[in-house]
């Protein structure tokens, strides 16, 4: 896998997949959860230093996520990813803290 490029070509690489990672979680990811996804996967790569498989661990985390907050609350409203989650799933996975991710 293709490690280079930027966080753009990497955003357009997680809109190609998200609709998988979507059905799959019955989530719908925002533009802005899959930029960030894209962002902090290059800063911070946490799985064998591939920003791409990065980047689709935080979306398949923050998806289980929601999913699981809204089977467990019987709340079927809430079925958005955005910035929120993947900076929580993301400062659990790399041990910082979200002010420091967000920098």
């Amino acid at each position: 896998m293709n490690t280079n490029g930027t966080p753009r070509d990497l955003t357009d690489r997680l809109i190609e997949a998200q609709p998988t990672y979507a059905q799959h979680h019955r989530v719908v990811y925002n533009s802005e959860a899959l930029r960030m996804s894209a962002a902090l996967a290059q800063r911070h790569p946490y799985l064998s230093n591939d920003p791409y498989e990065t980047a689709l661990d935080l979306l398949d985390e923050a998806g289980a996520n929601v999913r699981t907050r809204r089977l467990a609350a019987e709340d079927e409203t809430h079925t958005e990813v955005g910035l929120r989650e993947i900076v929580s799933v993301a400062s659990r996975k790399t041990g910082l803290s979200i002010d420091e991710l967000l920098k």
